[in-house]
């Protein structure tokens, strides 16, 4: 394709498949920037020195072409300075006689469905496996951390977002954007304010095919 000029924020996205449809999610880390002005993605193919400079939430401008499905980068500024849209806490175990109080981390959790998969998970249910079940995030946290962090927060949904169309490719991580950006306008007028929030996950039910997260972002995409 032509040269191309892009601006906008990149997210250095991972994708671990599992689970009976585990076939639906791609594998490995993506780079996916979100173009300033314009409601679509692009991901990026870079090669290893780019790779080691960039981080979520980072401002980049790339210059290159179009081959295949992604687009490969000829000039890449980056700007290292840029904060992230969100942080995802260190989870370095302190000492176990550690007196630290807990640091809870706050996430909101938005329970997504889809007209031709099966609604195979409640509200109730999430926010057990998210906050008060004996084997939740918030204790596997607390757990692992021997009492540092944990997770508090809120199950917002269910939202109905229409028919899931197996997209693949970089139309995969196109529609995951889409997706989050339209819960978060639910949300929103539900009067819940996912910028107040630290984390923000998308439970995708009746899937069983895994998780996708942002590397040091805040969000996260849940396949139930």
């Amino acid at each position: 394709g032509e040269q191309q000029s892009f601006t906008g924020v990149l997210s250095v996205v991972m994708s671990e498949p599992q689970g009976e449809n585990a076939h639906l999610l791609p594998s490995g880390t993506a780079y996916v920037l979100q173009l300033d002005g314009e409601d679509r993605t692009v991901v990026l193919s870079l090669t290893d020195s780019e790779r080691e400079k960039v981080r979520s939430g980072g401002r980049v401008r790339v210059t290159g072409r179009t081959r295949g499905d992604t687009f490969t980068a000829t000039q890449l500024q980056y700007d290292i300075t840029a904060s992230p849209t969100g942080s995802t806490a260190t989870l370095a175990a302190p000492s176990s006689t550690s007196s630290t109080a807990t640091v809870m981390r706050t996430a909101l959790v938005m329970m997504l469905t889809f007209s031709n998969m099966p609604v195979n998970n409640t509200v109730p249910e999430i926010s057990g496996l998210m906050f008060s079940d004996a084997g939740s995030v918030d204790k596997v946290y607390r757990e692992s951390s021997y009492g540092a962090l944990g997770f508090t927060g809120t199950v917002a949904g269910p939202y109905s977002v229409g028919s899931w169309n197996s997209p693949t490719g970089s139309a995969f991580y196109d529609k995951l954007y889409k997706l989050a950006d339209t819960a978060d306008r639910k949300a929103k007028r539900a009067g819940f304010d996912p910028a107040a929030y630290q984390h923000r996950m998308y439970v995708m039910v009746g899937f069983d095919s895994g998780g996708i997260g942002e590397l040091g972002g805040s969000r996260t995409w849940i396949f139930s």
